[in-house]
């Protein structure tokens, strides 16, 4: 069973099997019961990542007859894995294993996983204990949740539950901000701030991001990207797995007119031009640092994917 998002899941489950939660950024095999994340639906190890598997393994007590006689064998092979899959670095990573924590089978079990600052915080019926994974795959990269396996009654929890209420919600860091619509030929991105003092070993950085809430190279596209340095500036992107190709369509560096200096006001523009062109101006109060320099998107990779913004190395006027 699998459902858009990840929520906390409630199950029971049938007595000698296992469980499996998936966390996914894209498709996932599951052998037992399984809690997996991904990214994409169907999920695909062809195009997607597995953020977050929780494999149960259950080993239960056994009790046998033999005439008036009865052999009682203690299971000892009740363990949780967890582990992540990404294709661009070789599949499935070590498995992290721990003691089953559901213990017997047969039962209601509730799974709550919390995506902490650097970990996931994973929570069985309850617990405040938390059993700790450090994120190997962002958890923002996180679209579908996935439980597979011998188990009955799955149930996704909504946000409005009061488990997931005592959940803090997510909120973009101040030097983000998310698009309000798909851009298009016309629109223009404005960003105003102070630059750093001294700026003479910074870079000013814009990122416009699609799928992605950090520059990464293994998830999501980084659109385009622009770098200010005090003397000059050049525009680029990462889309695809690789750095954009200097042609003659694009000009990608260029001096700036005057040195921009730590301290100084700058308004930063990024236009949306046609043939998918990106030209970027900066300006301070007295002159035009930087209007020379565009790029031209690839049709596949277009900035009518933006979605997120990001701005580093500048005090960000509100």
């Amino acid at each position: 069973m699998s459902k858009k998002l990840e929520n906390p899941q409630q199950a029971k489950r049938e007595k000698g099997t296992s469980l499996t939660v998936v966390l996914l950024s894209a498709v996932v095999q599951c052998r037992s019961i399984r809690v997996n994340t991904v990214s994409t639906d169907p999920f695909s190890f062809k195009d997607g990542v597995t953020v977050l598997l929780l494999n149960f393994v259950f080993d239960p007590e056994e009790y046998q007859q033999l005439g008036k006689n009865f052999t009682y064998t203690q299971g000892n092979n009740s363990v949780l894995y967890i582990k992540s899959y990404r294709r661009s670095k070789g599949g499935w990573g070590i498995n992290q294993t721990h003691k089953n924590p559901i213990g017997h089978t047969d039962v209601p079990v509730t799974i709550q996983i919390i995506a902490g600052e650097h970990y996931f915080n994973i929570s069985i019926n309850g617990a405040t204990d938390y059993i700790h994974y450090y994120y190997v795959i962002p958890p923002w990269t996180i679209n579908y949740a996935m439980v597979t396996g011998n188990i009955q009654n799955v149930k996704f929890l909504e946000s409005t539950s009061k488990k997931c209420l005592k959940v803090k919600e997510y909120k973009l860091p101040s030097n983000m901000a998310k698009t309000d619509k798909r851009l298009v030929q016309g629109d223009q991105i404005i960003i105003k701030g102070q630059v750093p003092n001294p700026f003479n070993e910074t870079t000013i950085t814009v990122c416009l991001m699609h799928r992605a809430l950090e520059v990464t190279e293994h998830i999501g596209e980084n659109i385009y990207i622009l770098y200010i340095y005090s003397n000059y500036s050049d525009n680029t992107a990462f889309v695809g797995g690789d750095w954009s190709h200097k042609d003659q369509y694009n000009k990608d560096t260029a001096s700036n007119s005057v040195n921009l200096n730590g301290g100084e006001r700058i308004r930063i523009s990024i236009n949306f031009q046609s043939d998918d062109k990106i030209k970027p101006i900066v300006e301070t109060e007295e002159h035009t640092i930087q209007d020379t320099i565009e790029y031209s998107c690839s049709s596949e990779y277009s900035y009518d994917l933006i979605e997120y913004i990001q701005v580093r190395e500048l005090s960000i006027f509100k």
